[in-house]
């Protein structure tokens, strides 16, 4: 070991002491105390000290050890990369040492504590351990001593901990090992200040295989998210304030074989805010699996029963499965069998199906069914615009590197319905405009018998429609049949913007809208 200051040599010493004792005159083996005292000093500087009591008549020989303590002090060491300081261990101990085995056991007061410890991206500091009640037995074999029992409890704190991945804060560990030479095992409670709490299980066998088994303490969010309080990846922009999570991970490795994880989470009725949208009632199970360099992901009953980023949406189901390398985890393999929302009182939904995304690159066929023109007017913030009736359609949607794109949309109605426009901006303009006189007069009551469009929308956000309208206006010109060709346009995010400031979301999405103004008062 190398410490941080320049080696002084080690000293050494070894003092024994006779103590004379009452003779046991029903003993026929002859007994030997002694005091043992063994001290070094260096960049280690330890301590042992104890009462030994030794039976030396061949070959039933045996030594007892009572009163023994073991003190250690380091205040700085450093071994294959990995750094400790301030190293202070305290043991009390009572053993028995004969031809057959070695017995030791820690008693009360047995402990340790350490200022800082770096390993790798990992830190800890005031790292403390309590120890008393753990016990050893070994046996001879050769000229060794074999392990074939280690176990009792372990309880660990520190006060704080460091890693890339995770916000720093206490942990404290409360458990108990349990191991020989054929296995080992390390079970109990982890339990981290911010709240976040699992009961976690590792074994070792004598292969060198590893099992991990971790299970989540349920977290209630109305109490606060420990997920987010802990992991530095949690995205920001995702809050969840209510609901059920429950979660368990195992992870398999075994020397000259591929690792194999699986990680399972289920929730019920989350409820937050995901970027600019309110969602309620996130219930389902997810469940990832990993062997060797290949994942899975699984959807079991996935549904959000509202979301809202500006007008209402949902329930939300979604049933699938994704696979990829790690290599490439966004160039797998999605399949589902349900995908669908709904939506204006009607659904939006996708044939069950797959798709390969290697290429970075995917197209989806959207269907529409019942759409309410009623639900779509009430929502949509036009003053003046009413009306009924039911559309269906499709939609190709396109998902490449640059974004998101609709091509080849298509609406049409299922049958007639009634469209109402009174607007006093167009009233104005009709004035002195005999034609849009006639289209205003036509649209305050128009009965269509015909109502589709084809529709675009680019990467930028904007909706283009080209809307053909067939129909009349029972009280216009004894009802003569009127054509309409409409072209409309409508920048989306502009649109939910708006719909964002208004009194339609929680006020947790108006600061979010209103923030992201002011840092770029150019986005929509």
């Amino acid at each position: 070991m190398a410490g941080g200051h320049p080696r002084a040599p080690a000293a050494r010493s070894i003092a024994v002491a006779d103590r004379p004792h009452p003779i046991n005159t029903s003993s026929k083996t002859p007994h030997f105390p002694m005091s043992l005292r063994l001290h070094s000093q260096g960049p280690l500087r330890a301590l042992f000290q104890g009462e030994l009591n030794i039976a030396s008549q061949l070959p039933d020989w045996c030594v007892e050890l009572k009163g023994g303590t073991l003190e250690i002090d380091a205040p700085r060491l450093q071994f294959s990369g990995n750094r400790l300081e301030r190293l202070n261990v305290r043991l009390r101990m009572a053993g028995q040492l004969d031809h057959e085995r070695l017995r030791l056991a820690l008693d009360e007061g047995s402990h340790f504590s350490l200022g800082r410890l770096a390993l790798a991206e990992l830190l800890l500091e005031e790292l403390q351990g309590q120890l008393a009640g753990l016990h050893l037995t070994a046996e001879p074999v050769g000229e060794g001593l074999r392990v074939s029992q280690l176990g009792g409890p372990l309880h660990l704190q520190t006060a704080n901990l460091r890693h890339p991945r995770l916000h720093a804060q206490g942990w404290r560990w409360q458990g108990r090992l349990d191991g020989g030479d054929e296995h080992q095992q390390l079970g109990g409670m982890l339990q981290g200040e911010r709240g976040l709490g699992m009961n976690l299980q590792l074994r070792r066998s004598s292969g060198g295989a590893l099992a991990m088994e971790a299970r989540l303490t349920e977290i209630l969010l109305q109490a606060g998210n420990p997920l987010a309080a802990t992991l530095s990846d949690w995205p920001a922009r995702l809050e969840l304030d209510k609901g059920h999570l429950q979660g368990s991970a195992h992870l398999y490795l075994s020397p000259g074989k591929p690792r194999q994880a699986e990680l399972k989470l289920q929730s019920q009725g989350l409820s937050g805010i995901y970027e600019r949208s309110e969602l309620d009632g996130l219930s389902g199970r997810i469940q990832a699996r990993l062997r060797g360099s290949h994942l899975e992901l699984q959807l079991t009953e996935l549904e959000v029963t509202h979301l809202n980023p500006g007008f209402p949406l949902g329930p939300l189901r979604l049933r699938g499965q994704y696979s990829a390398s790690l290599a490439q985890p966004l160039r797998g393999r999605l399949a589902w069998q349900q995908a669908e929302l709904a939506l204006l009182d009607g659904r939006a939904w996708l044939p069950p199906s797959s798709r390969d995304l290697s290429t970075g690159s995917a197209s989806l066929p959207l269907q529409l069914e019942g759409l309410q023109l009623g639900e779509l007017f009430r929502l949509y913030p036009a003053e003046g615009l009413a009306g009924r009736g039911t559309l269906d359609g499709r939609l190709l949607l396109l998902f490449g590197p640059a974004g998101v794109r609709i091509e080849q949309g298509r609406l049409d109605n299922r049958g007639p319905g009634i469209l109402q426009f009174r607007s006093e901006r167009i009233r104005t303009l009709a004035r002195s405009n005999p034609a849009m006189k006639l289209v205003a007069d036509a649209l305050e009551n128009f009965h269509f018998s015909r109502l589709s469009s084809d529709l675009g929308y680019d990467e930028q956000g904007k909706l283009r429609m080209g809307l053909r309208l067939e129909g009349r206006n029972p009280t216009l010109e004894k009802g003569r049949p009127i054509h309409f060709n409409i072209n409309l346009e409508e920048d989306i995010p502009a649109l939910l913007t708006s719909l964002q400031l208004s009194d339609r979301v929680s006020e947790r999405i108006r600061q979010r809208v209103q923030q992201r103004l002011r840092k770029s008062p150019d986005a929509p």
